[in-house]
């Protein structure tokens, strides 16, 4: 490895960047490493983002409906610049933590894996549509994918299943957000009916 990239190793040839550690009464020495605390920092900055600032409100406006939220003055060109600009970043963070932890970086080692993304995203709530979801939400599809996951690795059941359950989860999202699509509409045409009969009236 070139020196001065060596340099920025603070840990050579360790999986895991080490900030503390403690020994409990069996002598048992347990480390923190500094990948849970990015990750933390992370979930909570797209958290305050989305709830907490005007940024996050446009974002989800626009994913509501692109339309309506440029009449009311949202400029969307601009959010939508900030939100891709800000989903690169997370990305960039992903993949050093992913190459500090394998000690390796190839462009395509989890190529194949954008479905679970997706659908860990729809079991935490998002609309397929757009303009909802959270990030305590998405937090928890993960969670959840991540013990279907190593369930099915103790259970000694095929991996192959959990991929039928990720396209299960992602075939029942899309139904449910067309379900409540349709009923939005038609509850919008209803309304916009009794609107005219009172006019009427």
């Amino acid at each position: 490895m070139p020196a001065p990239v060596n340099q920025f190793l603070p840990v050579p040839r360790s999986r895991n960047i080490k900030i503390g550690s403690f020994v409990n009464e069996n002598n048992v020495t347990y480390g923190f490493t500094l990948m849970p605390l990015i990750w933390i920092l992370v979930l909570i900055l797209g958290w305050y983002i989305l709830k907490y600032t005007s940024v996050g409100r446009n974002i989800y406006a626009i994913g509501g409906n692109e339309v309506a939220a440029e009449r009311v003055g949202i400029n969307v060109f601009r959010t939508k610049l900030f939100a891709f600009s800000f989903i690169g970043l997370l990305s960039g963070i992903a993949a050093i933590v992913h190459a500090t932890i394998v000690q390796s970086a190839i462009p395509n080692i989890i190529v194949g894996q954008e479905l679970n993304v997706i659908a860990a995203v729809f079991l935490g709530g998002a609309s397929v549509f757009g303009g909802g979801g959270s990030v305590i939400g998405t937090f928890l599809g993960i969670m959840l994918f991540a013990i279907m996951n190593n369930g099915l690795t103790l259970l000694k059941i095929s991996t192959y299943w959990f991929n039928v359950f990720v396209g299960a989860v992602i075939v029942i999202s899309i139904t449910i957000s067309a379900v409540q699509k349709i009923r939005q509409e038609k509850s919008r045409i209803k309304v916009h009916v009794d609107e005219k009969v009172v006019e009427r009236a």
